[in-house]
């Protein structure tokens, strides 16, 4: 898969979270991170602590205002979200992701979107996406730390 993937974080909270996510990126190859109105330092100190060796992805990160600018030049968009609704339909499960990207003719411009930590993307963000990803999980525990999902959406796109 392209490793020009672009991953784009919404407004995360935790510089942990952010950190974890650059150094899962990393693991599969993917530098591109963009980070959309942090609520925190993505340079903080416990973000280069999560990263360990990917410090780099963190430094060269691009920090947008909004979302226009973050997905800018995009010529599709994966969204994420464990939720279900109006908006969050259809949803492709993580393991057909590669499938479903080369159905669609995915261009090099692909944007990996995910939500914020307490809330997830809006139903307007969800709207912007080309394709949802849905992870299986347990019914009885269905979320997915920010950085976990990072973690299985590098891999399945690698």
């Amino acid at each position: 898969m392209n490793r020009s993937a672009r991953f784009v974080l919404v407004e995360p909270r935790s510089p942990g979270n952010i950190g974890a996510s650059a150094r899962a990126m990393l693991n599969f190859g993917f530098r591109n991170l963009t980070i959309v109105s942090p609520a925190c330092d993505p340079l903080d100190g416990d973000a280069r602590k999560m990263a360990v060796g990917a410090v780099e992805v963190l430094e060269q990160a691009t920090v947008c205002s909004d979302l226009d600018q973050a997905l800018q030049g995009a010529g599709a968009v994966i969204g994420t979200s464990r939720r279900t609704g109006r908006h969050r339909w259809p949803q492709v499960p993580i393991q057909l992701l590669a499938e479903e990207l080369g159905r669609r003719s995915a261009s090099s411009d692909l944007a990996v979107l995910f939500g914020r930590e307490d809330s997830g993307l809006t139903d307007l963000e969800l709207d912007r996406c080309t394709c949802l990803v849905h992870i299986p999980t347990s019914e009885s525990y269905p979320s997915v730390n920010l950085a976990q999902a990072v973690l299985l959406l590098a891999w399945e796109l690698h």
